[in-house]
């Protein structure tokens, strides 16, 4: 009996063994020990660099004071679709062939994507939001094939109500729903469904805010006045000189339309203070995130980026558009945090010369892509040298067209001025951005600066023969 009793307790413990064994096994079978970090990329549209620290405090704090803020960053060619692809191709326009809104997407560009590099090494990929103008997903069955997760607009549509998306494949109408509000939601459900799957994330919060109409949350529309937004120099300054004929159109309207003036003053202020109300939403978003990060577990290992696709002009030289030289809509702001590593990172700024073409080179660092395999693909380089002060550039090439020749422009800007050359005459601007922020004085063809202008346009034409050998704008200029 003594000896059956024993037989039976040690069957149980080696049962118990085997169990225990199993259920190790299990767990580090579905541990993650991918240690690279995550990534969110938070995206917004048409957001000047000047609207962060009054208007969005939980993102000033959680990434902006937190992280390295690139001070001198800009949008190479200023507007929607053409930004976003160079964003997650690292290539200019002229070598991804986006030029402007209306061009469609290649599908080839699914290949150079940075999410599809980040999805072949390991990541779990998601996006939520805008993509670009022209693309709702229709490069795969069900979605775009480098993201596991897809959440996006039905051609990249400016809506803030009645939504018609594209959710992982499946088109639906969704009413009652404000876009920012969506998507923050969808970006939280994304990371839960990251959590599951036991390796590093890659996730493009890519929102509408604050594109036109510029529809504020109702919490938040009466939350600005318009006497906030002061006025500069340079806003309807119908005596501003040297400018392009294309900018001078725009001054004659205001010069014969003075006794609309005062109106049309009105009406701007009144789009910038809406604008200003619907980057509140997107600040919530910012605080969910990082709370919901906390929950999961996962914000120390998560790298947290804020930038803007372009800037917008807030009635400077009397313009209300993006695709130009000028600072209020190249300029974009831009800050990385990580928690985990705070050298990598610093809270610090950085005023070297930085690009929407730097992001997919610096995702593609921090997974750990070797750079033998990517660099030589890419016009940018990754921020992680330049914070390190490797690899730094004096300048960086901007370029970009309507369709029309008159307002094709190329430029070289660095961070004491910018140069830059519009249309079939090539109409010349220089301006030195540290004593003339706005710019107000057009330097060309002044002896005293033939020096300076001689050597940046020297500089721009180099920056053209490599990345538009074709001279794919000269030709659009005849």
């Amino acid at each position: 009996m003594i000896n059956s009793n024993i037989k039976v307790l040690l069957l149980k413990v080696i049962l118990t063994i085997i169990l225990i064994n199993t259920n190790v096994a299990y767990c580090q079978s579905t541990k993650n020990t991918d240690t690279r970090p995550n990534i969110i990329f938070i995206l917004t549209d048409d957001q000047r660099a000047d609207t962060i620290k009054k208007y969005m405090p939980v993102t000033y704090k959680e990434i902006f004071l937190k992280g390295t803020v690139f001070t001198n960053h800009f949008a190479t060619t200023p507007i929607c679709g053409p930004s976003r692809i160079s964003i997650l191709t690292g290539l200019y326009t002229t070598e991804h062939g986006m030029l402007d809104n209306a061009d469609q997407e290649k599908p080839s560009l699914n290949e150079y994507s940075i999410a599809k590099r980040l999805k072949d090494s390991g990541y779990y990929t998601g996006h939520v939001g805008k993509f670009h103008n022209t693309s709702d997903g229709k490069y795969s069955p069900n979605r775009k094939s480098e993201y596991n997760y897809w959440v996006a607009h039905r051609g990249g549509s400016a809506r803030y109500t009645d939504l018609v998306i594209n959710e992982n494949g499946k088109f639906s109408r969704k009413r009652g729903f404000y876009v920012t509000e969506f998507w923050n939601r969808k970006a939280l459900q994304f990371l839960d469904n990251a959590k599951k799957q036991h390796k590093p994330f890659f996730l493009t919060l890519s929102h509408n805010a604050p594109h036109s109409p510029a529809l504020p949350d109702k919490a938040y529309e009466k939350r600005y006045n318009i006497r906030e937004i002061k006025d500069v120099p340079s806003f309807l300054d119908i005596k501003d000189t040297g400018k392009p004929s294309w900018v001078n159109v725009q001054k004659q309207y205001f010069i014969s339309k003075k006794k609309q003036l005062n109106k049309k003053k009105k009406n701007i202020k009144l789009f910038a203070g809406k604008q200003l109300a619907t980057l509140m939403s997107i600040d919530d978003g910012v605080k969910k995130i990082v709370k919901k990060l906390k929950k999961l577990g996962l914000y120390e290992n998560t790298v947290l980026v804020f930038m803007s696709d372009n800037g917008l002009m807030w009635g400077e030289h009397c313009l209300q558009s993006k695709n130009n030289t000028y600072e209020e809509a190249t300029r974009i702001p831009l800050a990385i945090s990580y928690p985990k590593d705070r050298t990598l990172f610093p809270a610090k700024d950085v005023d070297e010369i930085t690009a929407n073409i730097d992001m997919a080179p610096t995702f593609a660092d921090l997974a750990g892509i070797k750079k033998e395999d990517f660099e030589n693909e890419v016009s940018g380089i990754s921020l992680l040298d330049v914070i390190k002060g490797n690899n730094l550039r004096d300048g960086i090439l901007l370029q970009g067209s309507w369709n029309n020749s008159s307002l094709v422009y190329s430029g070289y800007h660095t961070k004491d001025y910018v140069y830059s050359e519009t249309g079939h005459t090539k109409f010349k601007e220089l301006y030195n951005i540290k004593l003339d922020p706005y710019e107000l004085l057009n330097l060309a063809n002044e002896p005293k600066y033939s020096d300076v202008q001689n050597e940046l346009q020297a500089k721009l034409y180099n920056e053209l023969a490599i990345h538009d050998p074709q001279g794919g704008h000269s030709k659009i200029c005849r």
